[in-house]
Formats: structure tokens, sequence, C-alpha cells
């Protein structure tokens, strides 16, 4: 007769320490514990990559340029908005992730296979607003022209950006 001894580790104030459990209602309970947190782990590491729905505090911008918009201008922005802080960045509601492509077409820009809306161009980003906004503007007023650009900013207490779809 095999019996299965489990041992549990238990982790408090940075201190861990190993716990038999009493009991198979003990044993159970700490693998519980163990799968929710996988659980949660799993669900951040998808919303952080963009293909979990991700929400927060954020920005959204909506930019009017006053010449043709460029994929590398959007790249650019991006790269700004990810450097300021943001967590998640959708744009024209395709959500980006670390594989997202921008490149020009014949019919515009194309965000991941999409043709996107660029008069307006609309961005979301959760992140701290204040952080993101400075790296706005500080593409804006340096490196861009502000003359090229009509911009108009609006921080919201609560953003949602959706999961990416797969196509």
């Amino acid at each position: 007769f095999f019996q299965q001894s489990t041992l549990n580790v238990e982790v408090e104030n940075g201190v861990a320490r190993l716990v038999q459990p009493q009991s198979d209602q003990d044993s159970g309970a700490f693998w519980e514990r163990e799968i929710q947190s996988l659980r949660n782990e799993y669900t951040r590491t998808a919303q952080l990559a963009g293909f979990g729905e991700l929400s927060g505090p954020g920005i959204i911008l909506r930019i009017k340029p006053l010449r043709t918009l460029e994929p590398s201008d959007l790249r650019m922005l991006v790269g700004e908005l990810f450097d300021g802080g943001a967590r998640g960045i959708s744009v024209d509601g395709q959500r980006l992730t670390a594989t997202s492509y921008i490149i020009g077409g014949d019919t515009g820009i194309i965000v991941d296979g999409a043709r996107i809306k660029t008069n307006p161009l609309v961005v979301q980003a959760i992140g701290d607003y204040e952080t993101i906004i400075s790296a706005v503007y500080l593409l804006f007023n340096n490196i861009w022209h502000v003359t090229e650009f009509e911009i108009e900013t609006e921080s919201r207490e609560k953003l949602t950006l959706p999961a990416k779809t797969l196509r």
C-alpha cells in the first residue's frame, strides 16, 4: 500500500516555510489556491500580451493630421506611448500585441492586416494619464511640428481595451 504525502510551501513576508497538511482537505485547499493563482497569472499575462481584455485608467487621443499620416508616424506614436508607461494600446479599435505590425498599403495604413481610419486617428492607451500625456507632448512638441496635427486628449478613470481578435 502506497500513501502519497504532500508538503506545502507557504510564503509570508518574504519568508518561506514547509507546512505538512493535516488532512486531505488541507491538501485539496492548497491545490485549489495554486490553481487559482495560475489562472490569475494566466489572465494577467494574456491582458498584457494583448490577448485578454484590459481595463484601467487611461487616455484617448484623437489626432487629426494636417498632412499625410505615415506608418512610421504611427509606429513612433505607439513607441512613445509604450515608453510613457502604457500597459496596453489600441489603434482605431485594433488591440496591439508584441507581434503587431503597422505598414503602409495601397489603401492607407494597415495594422495587423486591417486598414485603419486615420482622420481622425483614435488611439487608446491604458496607463497613468500624466506620464503618458508627457510622452505624447514630447513627441508633438519636439519631434513632430505641432502645426502638422490637431490633437485632443481625454483622460478616463476607466478605459477598456478589447482582447486582440485572431484572424
